[in-house]
């Protein structure tokens, strides 16, 4: 935390510290935003019979009633491991001015646990919208496996492009590839993406674990949308869903070479500047 507010972030940079598994803290200029932070063991306190699936493999690297410097908090659906009110609700109350922008079913799912309606919003999508300071969020629908729209067509699952201090960052949030994604992100001339890179299969989906791109499609999508960074993502947590992420390295030098690739770990800074 003292990292974080004491780093000054000139323009055309932006800070990217990692929370773990799906979670960032993003600094630049005046703003900060925070999306997916999983800062507990909500997971395991929740799972059922044995925990060992649930024990987190990372540290908790800050704990949310320090988070009062959050301007912005994204979140982009309601699993535990992306929208924790162990970790939402303290934020919100120690970060006053901050606004929460997050699926609809985020946002139910953090009611129902005593999170303040009023203070949560839903965002279009595909419609950028600007917070100042030169911050402005895009949602882009993400399919997990499916985007399980509500009565108003808000898809339940949801990424993010945001556009902070003169760079362009898209968060995944959890999904798979669909037809006409390509095709959104092209449109952002994206600097850093947050790709999961964990994927899926018939045994862990007999243990409910709805999964996500594999290592190949991640750095297939960069590839294709022209991303400068790829950021592997939603890899650390857990120990029963994940992969070895020399898959993706040994990929990307099969297929790729000249991408460029981070795997920050919790708790970490990654600094890019161009």
């Amino acid at each position: 935390m003292a990292q974080v507010r004491g780093l000054e972030v000139p323009w055309g940079q932006l800070a990217v510290w990692a929370l773990g598994q799906h979670g960032y803290l993003l600094k630049g200029g005046r703003c900060v935003v925070i999306v997916d932070p999983y800062l507990s063991r909500y997971v395991e306190e929740i799972t059922p019979g044995p925990k060992e699936g649930g024990a987190r493999r990372v540290p908790i690297v800050a704990r949310p009633e320090e988070l009062d410097m959050v301007d912005l908090a994204l979140v982009t659906h309601h699993h535990a491991d992306h929208c924790d009110p162990r970790t939402l609700i303290p934020l919100m109350r120690a970060a006053q001015r901050a606004r929460l922008v997050m699926s609809y079913s985020a946002r139910d799912a953090l009611v129902e646990a005593g999170a303040e309606r009023g203070r949560i919003e839903v965002p279009p999508v595909d419609a950028a919208v600007d917070y100042g300071e030169g911050l402005r969020v895009t949602a882009i629908p993400a399919a997990h496996y499916e985007f399980e729209p509500d009565d108003q067509g808000n898809p339940s699952y949801l990424g993010f492009v945001v556009e902070m201090n003169g760079v362009v960052l898209y968060h995944a949030g959890d999904g798979v590839i669909y037809e006409g994604l390509v095709e959104r992100l092209e449109r952002h001339h994206i600097d850093m993406a947050c790709l999961p890179i964990n994927g899926r299969d018939w045994f862990r989906e007999q243990e409910g674990l709805v999964g996500n791109m594999d290592y190949r499609e991640a750095a297939d999508l960069a590839h294709r949308v022209g991303v400068k960074v790829l950021i592997a993502a939603h890899n650390d947590m857990f120990s029963g869903n994940r992969i070895n992420p020399a898959y993706l390295l040994d990929y990307l030098e099969a297929r790729y070479p000249e991408q460029r690739v981070q795997f920050p770990r919790a708790g970490e800074l990654y600094y890019y500047a161009g």
